[in-house]
């Protein structure tokens, strides 16, 4: 019997109505110049398993379709521990997707599939 064993760390991602879970967050950075005081941020990227509910692809997918009426939404990225427990949060605002890529990682190596989203904001701030 084959044991699955739960990750000891995930993301919870809230975008408007919509929930995911992603294994992999990237570009939770913020650069200052102190001399300027500009601020540069990343977009932030999520990456996942290819999982049966793909609804809230679905959704991102029609939204990149229709750029010219996109909505932007409050986006919230929670870490979870392996008990379902916020550990660590961070909240952007004004955010919208800009890349939504389903297939394989790496067809060489035969690889599971994955989906991954990237998205733009405005403004990011740690709230736990």
């Amino acid at each position: 019997m084959t044991e699955i064993t739960q990750p000891a760390f995930y993301f919870k991602v809230q975008y408007g109505k919509l929930e995911m879970s992603f294994q992999e967050v990237s570009g939770l950075n913020i650069e200052s110049s102190s001399l300027k005081k500009d601020i540069k941020h990343s977009p932030i990227g999520f990456k996942r398993g290819l999982c049966q509910n793909t609804k809230s692809f679905q959704t991102m997918s029609n939204t990149l379709s229709n750029m010219g009426k996109m909505s932007v939404n409050t986006l919230t990225i929670s870490l979870l521990n392996s008990h379902g427990e916020a550990i660590r949060a961070w909240q952007c605002l004004n955010a919208y997707p800009i890349t939504l890529v389903f297939g394989p990682e790496d067809l060489a190596s035969e690889n599971f599939l994955v989906e991954k989203l990237e998205m733009d904001y405005s403004a990011i701030s740690r709230t736990l």
